[in-house]
């Protein structure tokens, strides 16, 4: 592995030759400023950072608790976090983002966001720091074989260096003819620290494999909202031999020096930082190949007459290759016994080189493009913090683009001891629409066309007291891209006002917990940006301890609603949604009860999803024409080790 690690560096020497001379540096001995991140001894949590060592220098951490009992029955990754999704008809197939967010990118993209909460990224592959070897087990099951695992292991060898492996797989054939889903993504990390931090690099390779069988959706919808016919593999398709496959893999290396040497010693027990210092440089080399290939043998079914003529009328078979070679080169004024914290004044210089090349059978694109970026953070007093930045994009994809971004978070305590914070940020860009937006060459579909930058603006502010949360987002859209009624693109010559209200809350009352998420949505422009203008999901339980605490038991109620709206239809040959007027749905709330177990460190849920279909009337549906589940068992289990 480590021969074909090498050749994916080779287009660039400077990365191999920089990671081997880090490697070769002497490392002082300085092991309690190495212990002061790998501080985590007890094992009731374990802390990650993202990414880059940036997050690492700057303790951004976040931490999983191995005994967080409340919301575990939520095994699908759309339904965590907060996420509010629209999915198809089963677990790890494509879905749409029902909390409208565009997306952000400072070079090429392709503008396919139908995988991304599957998707092991750079940003998203987590670096754990603590002493104990970490594992952690998860394994749920659904009826139809439907199946989803999660390992994840990292341990620590000699202070020093740091292995990790996550790997995640969902299979499920699923409950309508071709509706399978066969996910695989896997990443591995490395982590290496001089003891006393001066010198470190961080590694990972990751891979993403997904296999969608599609069907396009039901030919009728009428033999299911009627229950002509109650056995869903029996409903027709409108694609039965159609397959999307999206394969991705790369590898990421990221390396920092401080500048300056360490503190002076005063004595045994003091030391003194010096006057002056250089600060602290970073490198990340990054290279990812992307594989996209969309093939049906029956290209001449009635499911693609109303898109477009077909080329070959024997087999469809698009192919699309992307590769990209990043490098970054960033410069800050931390110094080595900085504490984060308590520094007043923190000020970031990068530039980046990303090259793209995009490719099918008859053509290939290649873009080459630079981001000089700055960024300060002030810190006028502990408790809060303003972050500013900006970056431009100078030649290639998104040429002249540009971002500006801005925060203020405030910490607060009550007399009682009780914490909350306030936040504000906004964020203005201009950038190009995805690429496929602009250019794309199948076998259905085929466009070469220009447009304007999208102008967007975003802006939030949020209060949380304890556990209740209330926030408020505005987004302002011009030109805004999407794709249109005959799935073909478009610009919106004028602009988009969005205004999300949401409101979360983790309410407790003795044994008793309510957990509810409240979002409501004003869209000026409903025809364009098609979302439900109200959405909730709430859970009720109670915590009972058993045993004399050595076990707890949750049994409780989950509910999901979204109010009716022309939902957006989804295009398997482009793996995107676009506009649909035929088909309005929602007004249905899905219910779900569920009992939780937890005995020190291993958990258990069982549920019966979708509780309510065995009475309400067939017309539950996220995406047109994708029939969700009904009533079926659901149960996982999970196992933490800190040994």
């Amino acid at each position: 592995m480590i021969k074909n690690i090498l050749k994916l560096t080779s287009p660039l020497p400077l990365f191999p030759i920089s990671l081997l001379l880090l490697f070769m540096l002497p490392g002082p001995i300085f092991a309690d400023k190495l212990d002061s991140l790998l501080h985590l001894h007890d094992t009731t949590s374990v802390v990650y950072f993202y990414n880059r060592t940036d997050s690492l220098a700057m303790g951004d951490f976040h931490q999983i608790s191995s005994t967080k009992l409340t919301g575990f029955q939520r095994y699908n990754p759309l339904d965590q976090f907060g996420r509010m999704s629209a999915s198809l008809s089963n677990i790890g197939l494509p879905y749409k983002n029902l909390l409208f967010q565009p997306e952000l990118s400072d070079a090429f993209y392709t503008g396919m966001q139908t995988y991304d909460t599957y998707t092991f990224t750079n940003e998203n592959t987590r670096y754990y720091r603590t002493l104990l070897p970490v594992t952690y087990l998860q394994y749920d099951n659904g009826s139809k074989k439907e199946q989803s695992f999660r390992v994840i292991h990292s341990q620590t060898i000699k202070r020093t260096v740091t292995l990790g492996v996550d790997y995640f797989l969902i299979n499920s054939p699923g409950v309508f003819v071709n509706n399978k889903s066969d996910n695989n993504s896997v990443v591995l990390t490395g982590q290496y620290y001089t003891k006393n931090l001066r010198y470190g690099a961080i590694i990972n390779y990751r891979h993403n494999k997904f296999i969608s069988l599609e069907s396009g959706g039901i030919v009728n919808d009428t033999i299911f909202e009627q229950e002509i016919e109650t056995d869903s593999r029996l409903f027709e398709a409108n694609l039965t031999t159609a397959q999307n496959l999206v394969k991705e893999s790369g590898f990421q290396a990221n390396t920092y020096f401080y500048l300056s040497g360490k503190p002076e010693i005063i004595d045994s027990v003091k030391m003194k930082p010096s006057t002056f210092h250089a600060g602290r440089v970073e490198y990340t080399f990054n290279f990812t190949r992307q594989t996209q290939i969309y093939s049906d043998d029956e290209p001449l079914v009635d499911f693609y007459k109303p898109y477009g003529p077909v080329i070959d009328s024997n087999e469809t078979y698009d192919s699309l290759r992307i590769q990209s070679f990043d490098n970054r080169f960033s410069w800050s004024n931390l110094r080595m016994d900085d504490q984060p914290e308590k520094k007043y004044l923190l000020i970031i210089f990068s530039i980046a080189n990303k090259r793209s090349t995009i490719s099918d059978s008859v053509s290939e694109e290649k873009f080459n493009s630079w981001i000089p970026e700055a960024s300060v953070r002030v810190r006028p007093y502990r408790s809060l913090v303003v972050d500013l930045s900006g970056k431009m994009t100078l030649g290639g994809f998104n040429s002249a683009g540009f971002e500006l971004k801005g925060s203020a978070s405030q910490t607060y305590k009550d007399k009682k001891g009780r914490t909350g914070d306030i936040n504000f940020s906004f964020l203005t860009t201009s950038q190009q629409a995805g690429y496929y937006f602009t250019h794309f060459n199948s076998n259905y579909f085929r466009w070469d066309t220009s447009f304007s930058n999208q102008i967007i603006q975003l802006a939030d502010f949020s209060l949380r007291y304890r556990n209740l949360t209330g926030k408020v987002e505005y987004q302002f859209i011009s030109d805004y891209v999407y794709l249109d009624r005959e799935a073909h693109p478009a610009q919106h010559k004028g602009s988009i006002n969005l205004i999300r209200a949401s409101l979360s809350d983790e309410f407790r009352w003795k044994v008793w917990g309510i957990d509810a998420q409240l979002v409501y949505t004003m869209n000026s422009n409903k025809e364009l940006i098609r979302l439900p203008d109200f959405m909730a999901r709430v859970s009720v339980y109670p915590t009972l301890s058993l045993f004399k605490n050595a076990a707890v038991l949750q049994p409780g109620v989950d509910v999901f609603y979204n109010t009716a709206y022309y939902a957006s239809a989804y295009m398997p040959a482009l793996r995107m949604f676009y506009l649909q007027d035929e088909k309005k749905i929602g007004n249905y709330a899905y219910i779900d009860v569920f009992i939780n177990l937890m005995i020190k460190r291993f958990r258990i849920f069982v549920k019966y999803q979708h509780l309510n279909s065995l009475w309400s009337e067939s017309r539950y549906y996220m995406v047109p024409h994708y029939p969700l589940q009904a009533a079926t068992f659901k149960f996982g289990m999970s196992w933490s080790f800190y040994d």
